[in-house]
């Protein structure tokens, strides 16, 4: 006998849930803003439009951006501590754990921010124009 229902068990239902999170945890989505900015304007506007600049904590999360800074080179939210210029951040505070830098990068304790240009980083004067990269996000911005 087949028995159909539309109840669904809170067990499923949160098990669902949970594999929703953590998907979306796993794979952020990012956007291409072909914009010239500053870093701390690039910053802003993605902070109006309820985004972070580019956060990559491991290698898969950087993979997963097909890298739409091939040509051109975009802001990422990576950029020195304000205190310590030796430590680098991510936009949100955030600890770095992984990074893509480009041979002998970052070269430069002045260059205080960081792009990308086709699949490594770069240290940058914050003041030069370039695109941005965003996260989409839910939790930025505060």
């Amino acid at each position: 006998m087949l028995m159909t229902s539309s109840y669904i068990s809170p067990f499923i239902l949160n098990f669902i849930l949970a594999l929703f999170f953590q998907a979306s945890e796993q794979h952020r989505r990012y956007v291409h803003v072909p914009t010239l900015m500053s870093w701390d304007d690039a910053l802003k506007y993605c902070r109006a439009n309820h985004m972070d600049l580019a956060i990559f904590r491991n290698q898969s999360e950087f993979k997963t951006q097909h890298y739409p800074c091939w040509l051109n080179r975009c802001w990422i939210g990576l950029h020195r501590d304000h205190e310590d210029p030796r430590v680098w951040t991510w936009a949100d505070g955030a600890e770095v754990s992984f990074t893509s830098w480009f041979y002998n990068e970052p070269d430069d304790l002045t260059e205080r921010c960081s792009f990308m240009w086709v699949n490594s980083w770069y240290d940058s004067d914050c003041q030069n124009t370039y695109e941005s990269l965003l996260t989409l996000t839910s939790t930025c911005c505060g």
